[in-house]
């Protein structure tokens, strides 16, 4: 019997074509449901089977069929014992896959139909561009395309470090059980994708793959744990795979399901105040404040980008106002150029690299400080300030502190600080040689480390934030902080009904605390 769909030999019983992934002409009239293929696609994209990961395509059917297990067999191992492994890859399964050949083609680009070599461990860069080769000669993270214990190709990295990595991978054997009803068919289905009793993908199943270095002694124990997954595997689909190679233990699993914390995107209010305070009559107010949002709607999805800063003009540095309003315009400047600009005639994205992100910030910063260093030495000023800013691309928050400015979240678990002071009696703290509650009343608490101004390779210190909905972030400069203690800051942000009703009251608070520098406050909330 053949598929209505794509013309291939159904297997016999099979409910779903194991080449196209619809539903049998037989089990299509047996339950009611449409053998139109385009009708089937437009549900779960193959013909009503179970639902695969998001984004995973239906192989045309006209695609060739040839085997893609990989395996590495002990005669092919490189002198040495590297690990390093050379096995031939027919050039159309590297193109279904989405490999490549050497030479950085595509597979199949080189239209010989020839077999290339494909190395599966081997001297590609590591995650920072250069080489990162431990000991035992193999590149430290592992690049994209390398292929491990003969079936798990790494698709890319999410987390690196320098004794464990975390790989995004996929399941080149992933045909002989379904991911989804665990039906086992074997080494024997190695030409079929789609699984003939549900239709899933049985290649598309996400998942992780966790990289340790062992050391010497540790290897002989890693291989006996190896063993003993291989059977808790074989009687527990989902059970995870251990395995050793190359001096390293690895360990495969399904990817968590990312919880969507904004089904349809995270919404940006934010509020600011500032005040002269009450033993500064007659001065400028040396505090400045950024509050910059560009709200962007497509498709139901809310897309934010927003800036948000407050910079403190330092007390005893000539033209501490004009410092502070510098360092604003400078950071409101670089980020309307480098992000939102370009936002408005890019294709809309959920997420950006946080990476690329966070650039962008570091960026901005650098340039605030060294456009404040250009003007002191032009005009012979020692103006200079502090600095804290956050940048929200979608649902990301990234932030940057310099000074004693600060940042604060709040959400479920409380108000924790997340930017860390640049300043003597927060060494001393973190020294033991002070109590927390002693920052408050040290005499030389205005004493900092760094601030804009200064010097032009001043260090940035860079923190990223996941937002969820009620989420609230605030951003204060030391005047604030001084006169209204964290218990108070966390009382005050709960039970205002908005960010600008909450930077009021802080304010009101810090006046009530005795007022003694300016005040500013900015605060923003995730909806």
């Amino acid at each position: 019997m053949k598929c209505v769909h794509c013309g291939a030999l159904l297997r016999p019983g099979a409910r779903f074509c194991n080449n196209c992934g619809n539903l049998s002409n037989g089990a299509a009239s047996a339950t009611g449901r449409t053998s139109d293929p385009m009708a089937t696609r437009a549900g779960s994209g193959r013909g009503g089977g179970a639902p695969g990961p998001a984004g995973s395509a239906i192989a045309p059917a006209v695609l060739a069929r040839v085997p893609e297990t990989l395996p590495i067999p002990p005669g092919e191992r490189a002198a040495g014992g590297s690990g390093l492994t050379t096995v031939h890859l027919d050039a159309a399964a590297a193109a279904r896959r989405g490999g490549t050949v050497p030479g950085g083609a595509p597979g199949g680009a080189r239209g010989n139909g020839g077999s290339q070599p494909l190395k599966l461990l081997d001297d590609s860069l590591a995650a920072d561009g250069q080489p990162g080769y431990p000991d035992d000669g193999i590149s430290w993270p592992l690049p994209a395309g390398i292929i491990l214990d003969g079936r798990y190709r790494v698709e890319g990295l999410l987390r690196g470090g320098d004794e464990l990595n975390l790989y995004r991978v996929s399941d080149l054997r992933g045909y002989e059980r379904c991911w989804v009803c665990h039906t086992v068919y074997g080494a024997d289905a190695a030409t079929d994708r789609y699984c003939q009793k549900c239709g899933v993908d049985m290649l598309a199943h996400e998942l992780e793959v966790h990289e340790r270095r062992l050391a010497p002694e540790e290897v002989a124990r890693a291989e006996e744990a190896a063993q003993a997954s291989r059977g808790a595997a074989s009687e527990d689909p989902v059970a995870p795979r251990l395995f050793v190679q190359s001096g390293r233990a690895y360990r495969v699993e399904p990817r968590a399901a990312k919880v969507v914390a904004f089904p349809r995107g995270a919404r940006l209010i934010a509020g600011a105040a500032t005040d002269l305070g009450l033993t500064r009559s007659g001065e400028h107010n040396e505090d400045s404040a950024l509050v910059l949002i560009l709200d962007r709607f497509h498709e139901n999805l809310a897309l934010p980008c927003g800036l948000f800063a407050v910079t403190d003009g330092m007390g005893g540095h000539a033209s501490g106002h004009k410092a502070s309003r510098m360092a604003i315009n400078v950071l409101a400047h670089n980020i309307l150029r480098q992000m939102m600009v370009p936002a408005m005639g890019a294709p809309a994205e959920r997420v950006r690299d946080d990476e690329v992100v966070a650039g962008v910030l570091r960026e901005a910063m650098r340039e605030a400080n060294n456009t404040l260093c250009a003007f002191n030495q032009d005009n012979q000023l020692d103006a200079g300030c502090t600095a804290v800013s956050v940048l929200i691309y979608g649902e990301t928050a990234h932030i940057a502190n310099v000074g004693d400015s600060r940042c604060y979240v709040l959400d479920e678990a409380g108000l924790r600080r997340v930017s860390v002071d640049h300043s003597l009696v927060q060494t001393l703290v973190a020294g033991g040689m002070i109590q927390p509650d002693e920052v408050y009343e040290h005499p030389q608490r205005n004493q900092i480390f760094r601030s804009f101004g200064d010097v032009p390779d001043v260090t940035i210190d860079l923190f990223i934030q996941q937002l969820r909905p009620g989420m609230r972030l605030l951003l204060c400069c030391d005047g604030v902080w001084e006169m209204v203690r964290d218990a108070q800051i966390e009382q005050i942000l709960r039970a205002a009904p908005d960010p600008q009703a909450a930077c009021d009251a802080l304010v009101e608070a810090a006046n009530r605390g005795g007022g003694e520098d300016n005040l500013t406050a900015v605060v923003i909330e995730a909806r």
